[in-house]
């Protein structure tokens, strides 16, 4: 994941945003900075993975995620919300932790292991209540960093 999330740049902590829509709309005006496309483009891939079902996974945590034409590399991005939102998660507990992933459509093989990873490590019992209680974008890309080096990437 931190090769994904390169650092502080790529965590926003304790953003704004009082429906699933808007904290999708902060992920993506980030993430189309990061990869030289509009917001609007980002924003709309995000909307067309959400229709297809939530990219809730449970215990507050979503993982947006959406292939993008004309993208040189993967991005994500991190972020906290103010507020837990509903996100129609399979467990109904509302959203506070997201992980917004962008992958170029032209990359066949990496998206859907590196999107594993990043589920594998989200789902563990310690990492997502590390960032929660981060109150720094530096401490939280550090948490990741100690995380992925104690368990092995």
């Amino acid at each position: 994941m931190s090769e994904l999330v390169g650092g502080q740049d790529d965590v926003l902590l304790g953003m704004q945003a009082d429906r699933k829509r808007a904290a999708l709309s902060g992920m993506a005006a980030r993430l189309s900075q990061k990869v030289g496309r509009s917001h609007g483009a980002v924003l709309a891939s995000f909307l067309r993975r959400e229709r297809l079902g939530p990219t809730a996974v449970g215990n507050g945590i979503a993982i947006p995620h959406a292939r993008l034409d004309g993208i040189a590399a993967p991005a994500a991005v991190l972020a906290t919300l103010k507020r837990p939102v509903p996100f129609g998660a399979p467990d109904d507990d509302s959203v506070d932790l997201l992980l917004a992933l962008v992958w170029p459509t032209a990359d066949t093989k990496g998206f859907v292991p590196a999107l594993l990873g990043v589920l594998r490590q989200l789902r563990s019992a310690e990492l997502p209540e590390l960032l929660r209680q981060s109150r720094t974008a530096v401490e939280a890309h550090a948490w990741i960093q100690t995380f992925e080096e104690r368990v092995g990437r």
